[in-house]
C-alpha cells in the first residue's frame, strides 16, 4: 500500500520500475507531497513533466499462477482537461525476470477521469500467469507525459493492492452451513455450526454463543486448512470467552506455515497459548508463546537462555518487522524505508538478513528518527537495548536506538543514545550497555536513529528494549544481573571486583584500615600478626619499605646497591663506629621508612665468606671521618669469616619517619672492598 495516511509516500514509493530493490531511489524528483484538505497527504505530479512519471512500490510481488489481485487507486485531476489529459493516468502490471529486468506486461488500464477537480476511485484486477522466466511482477501507476499540460496536475492519495484469490468463495461459504465445490482449478469444502441462546430478565441479558468453522481450500499452487471455534457467554457487561484458531498452509513455491492460537478471556483477565511454525525459501522459524498472570510449571525446565524480567516484554513495537510494515510506529522520515530479505539479491546484506523485512536508513545530513515505542518509567529504572544491524559495502553509518526521557508534564528531561557504526554488509547482533532513567523521568519514547552524515545505507531489525527490574534477576547470554548472590562456593575467571581489586568495605590506604588484594599481586594489610613466620632461604632479596610512601632511594633501582666509589672514594676512614682505618670504598643503601605507629626495626645482612663490617645510620650527620659522612648510629656489627650466616640486629622502639643509611663493606687486608652476593633485609614489626 502506498498512502499518505499510512507509511509516507517517499520512503515506500519509488519512480524506479526495474532493477534490485536496494538500488531503487525514493520517490521524488518532479513529484511533491502536499497535504490536501480533502485527501490528506498526496503525491502531486505536475503536468509539466517531459516524459512518463512512474509511481511504484519499492518491492516486487511473486508471480504465482492463479493469484488474483485488485488494485485500488484514489486520485484527482486538478484543473480543466487539456487535450487528452483525462486519460493521462495509467495503471500497468509488468513481469520481470530473476535479474529484475522487464519481460512483458500482464495488464494495462487507462484510468479515465470523468470530470476534473473531483476525487475518483479506480479499480484494476488481474491474475498472475506464473511464467517460468518471470518470477516477479510489479504493479505501478504512471502519468503519461504526452497527455499532460503545464496548466494541470494529478494528485494520488493512495494505491492499495490486495490478494482477492478466492474472495468470492469465502463470502459464499460463510453464507452457507455446508459447502462442497469441485472445479477445474480449485476444490473447496466448508462446514459451519452455530449455536446461540439468550435469556432476557428485566434489564439484564444472558447470552451464549458457540461457533465452529472448518474449511479446506485446494488450488493448483496451494492447500489451506483452517479451523475456528469460539465460545462466549455474556451477562450484562460481564463476558467470558474461549477462542481456538488453527491454520495450516503449504504452497508450491516452497512456503509452509502452521499456527494454533488459544485465547481465554474473563472480564479484564486473559490467558494466551500460541504456537507458530513457518518455513520458506528464506529459512524456518517457530514461536511458542504463553501469556498469563501466573504460569506454573510442574517439573524440570531447560533452556539455552533464560530471561527473568517483569515481562513488560519487548518495549519496541514491531521490532522484527514480521509483517513488512511499520505498524505501531510513528511516521517514517523520507530517508527511511522497509525492504525485504532477498536471497537472490546481489547485495549480501539483503541475502543474509536475519528477518524477512528490515529497516533501511539512508544518508541524510541531519539526524533522522522514527518512533518505535513508548512506555511509563521511574527514575533509576534500567533498560537494555539490543538489535541486529549491518551496512552495505562502503557504508559508514551510525545507527541504533535512542531513549528520550520526559517528565510527568511532557517536558524532555534528557536523551540517551545507544549507537553502532556499521561499515560492511555483515550482520552483527548488538547488546548495548544499560540505560538508566534520569531523575524526574516519568515517560520514555524509543526511537530508531541514524546520526547525520556518513555514507551508504544502515539496516536495523530485531530491535528490542527490555526492562531490568530492581530486586529481580535477569539471566541473559554471558550476563547475570541481580542484587544478591549467596552461595557456598564462588569461582570467577580473572579478578574484577571493585575495579580490579578485592578489598574489604572499610579499606582506606590513608588511615591504614581494612585490607586490599590487587589483581597485579599486591597485598596491603596495615596490621599483620603472624605467630610463626617461615621464609625460604633468599626469599627476601631486596630492601622494601613498609612505609606508606614505599620509597627506596637513591640508587639505580628499587633495592639496588649504590656504590660510592668513584667518585666518593674512602682513601682512609671508617664506615661507622668500627675502629678501623683502611683505604678503599664501601657500598651503601638508603631508604625512607614511615609508619603511623611504633615499631622495631630488624635488619639482616648475609654474604659469602670474608671479613665484613656493617653499620646502619639515621637522620642528620654528626661528624665526618676522612670523607665518610658519619650519621647517628642505630647499631653496628663486625664479623670475621662468615662461611654461612648473617650479621643481624634490631633497633627497638622506632617511630615516625626514618631516613636510613646502611653501610656495608668487606675487609681485604688494609682496604675496604666489595662483597659479592650480599643479601640485605629490613623489616619493621609493629609493637
Amino acid at each position: 500500500m502506498l498512502a499518505g495516511s499510512g507509511p509516507s509516500w517517499k520512503p515506500s514509493g519509488t519512480y524506479s520500475i526495474s532493477g534490485p530493490v536496494e538500488n531503487k531511489s525514493p520517490l521524488g524528483g518532479q513529484a511533491t507531497f502536499p497535504t490536501d484538505p480533502y485527501m490528506g497527504r498526496v503525491v502531486r505530479i505536475p503536468g509539466s513533466i517531459t516524459g512518463n512519471f512512474h509511481i511504484a512500490p519499492m518491492n516486487y510481488l511473486p508471480n504465482v499462477a492463479g493469484k488474483t489481485y485488485r488494485a485500488t487507486i484514489k486520485a484527482r485531476h486538478n484543473s480543466a482537461f487539456v487535450g487528452d489529459s483525462a486519460n493521462a493516468l495509467i495503471y500497468l502490471v509488468r513481469k520481470y525476470d530473476k535479474d529484475f529486468a522487464s519481460v512483458a506486461d500482464i495488464r494495462a488500464a487507462a484510468l479515465t477521469f470523468p470530470a476534473p477537480n473531483s476525487i475518483r476511485t479506480f479499480q484494476v484486477e488481474w491474475t498472475s500467469d506464473g511464467s517460468s522466466g518471470a518470477p516477479y511482477i510489479l504493479p505501478f501507476a504512471y502519468v503519461s507525459g504526452s497527455r499532460t499540460s503545464a496548466s494541470m496536475s494529478i494528485d494520488i492519495q493512495s494505491i492499495e493492492v490486495v490478494d482477492i484469490t478466492g474472495a468470492a468463495e469465502v463470502a459464499a461459504n460463510l453464507s452457507n452451513n455446508y459447502l462442497t465445490s469441485a472445479q477445474t482449478n480449485a476444490a473447496i469444502a466448508a462446514v459451519q455450526t452455530s449455536l446461540s441462546g439468550q435469556i432476557n430478565s428485566g434489564d439484564t441479558a444472558l447470552q451464549s454463543n458457540i461457533n465452529s468453522i472448518l474449511g479446506l481450500t485446494i488450488s493448483p499452487s496451494s492447500a489451506l486448512a483452517t479451523t475456528l471455534t469460539n465460545l462466549q457467554s455474556t451477562v450484562g457487561s460481564q463476558s467470558a470467552s474461549i477462542s481456538a484458531q488453527g491454520a495450516a498452509l503449504a504452497t508450491l513455491q516452497g512456503n509452509a506455515s502452521a499456527s494454533y492460537v488459544l485465547r481465554a478471556k474473563a472480564g479484564g483477565a486473559s490467558a494466551l497459548l500460541e504456537l507458530v511454525a513457518a518455513d520458506n525459501p528464506n529459512g524456518p522459524v517457530s514461536v511458542f508463546r504463553v501469556a498469563a498472570t501466573d504460569i506454573l510449571l510442574d517439573g524440570s525446565v531447560a533452556a539455552r537462555q533464560f530471561v527473568v524480567t517483569d515481562f513488560s516484554g519487548n518495549l519496541v513495537f514491531n521490532g522484527a518487522l514480521p509483517y513488512g510494515d511499520t505498524r505501531g510506529w510513528g511516521p517514517l522520515p523520507d530517508s527511511f524505508s522497509i525492504v525485504a530479505r532477498d536471497p537472490a539479491s546481489t547485495a549480501a546484506v539483503l541475502q543474509t538478513a536475519p528477518t524477512g523485512y528490515i529497516l533501511r536508513l539512508a544518508t541524510d545530513a541531519a539526524p533522522q528518527v522514527v518512533e518505535i515505542g513508548r512506555f511509563d518509567c521511574s527514575a533509576g529504572e534500567r533498560f537494555v537495548a539490543s538489535y541486529s544491524c549491518a551496512g552495505n559495502s562502503g557504508s559508514n553509518a551510525q545507527i541504533g536506538i535512542q531513549y528520550v526521557w520526559f517528565d510527568a508534564d511532557g517536558a524532555v528531561v534528557a536523551n540517551t543514545g545507544r549507537y553502532t557504526t556499521v561499515t560492511t554488509g555483515a550482520w552483527q547482533s548488538v547488546t548495548t550497555p544499560a540505560a538508566t532513567a534520569p531523575a524526574g523521568a516519568a515517560k520514555c519514547v524509543l526511537r530508531a536513529v541514524r546520526i547525520g552524515g556518513g555514507a551508504g545505507f544502515g539496516f536495523l531489525t530485531n530491535m528490542e528494549v527490555v526492562k531490568q527490574r530492581s530486586g529481580q534477576t535477569l539471566v541473559t547470554p554471558n550476563s547475570l544481573t541481580t542484587e544478591l548472590v549467596n552461595t557456598e562456593d564462588f569461582s570467577a575467571k580473572g579478578l574484577a571486583v571493585f575495579g580490579g581489586a578485592l578489598q574489604s568495605d572499610n579499606f582506606n590506604a590513608a588511615t591504614g584500615t581494612g585490607w586490599q588484594l590487587t589483581k597485579a599481586g599486591g597485598l596491603k594489610i596495615p596490621y599483620l600478626s603472624v605467630s610463626t613466620p617461615i621464609l625460604a632461604p633468599n626469599a627476601i632479596s631486596r630492601m622494601v619499605s613498609v612505609a606508606s610512601s614505599e620509597v627506596v632511594a637513591p640508587g639505580t633501582g628499587l633495592g639496588k646497591w649504590n656504590r660510592q666509589y668513584p667518585p666518593n672514594a674512602i682513601p682512609s676512614g671508617r664506615p661507622g663506629p668500627v675502629d678501623e682505618t683502611r683505604s678503599g670504598y664501601a657500598d651503601y643503601l638508603t631508604a625512607t621508612i614511615s609508619a603511623p605507629y611504633t615499631y622495631d626495626l630488624y635488619f639482616w645482612i648475609s654474604a659469602t665468606a670474608g671479613d665484613v663490617v656493617a653499620a646502619i645510620f639515621r637522620n642528620a650527620q654528626t661528624s665526618q671521618y676522612n670523607g665518610w659522612a658519619h650519621r647517628t648510629v642505630l647499631d653496628s656489627h663486625t664479623g670475621d669469616s662468615y662461611n654461612s650466616g648473617a650479621i643481624m640486629g634490631v633497633i627497638p622502639g622506632v617511630s615516625g619517619t626514618q631516613s636510613l643509611t646502611l653501610a656495608f663493606a668487606g675487609i681485604s687486608g688494609s682496604s675496604w672492598t666489595s662483597v659479592a652476593n650480599a643479601t640485605i633485609t629490613l623489616m619493621a614489626v609493629m609493637k
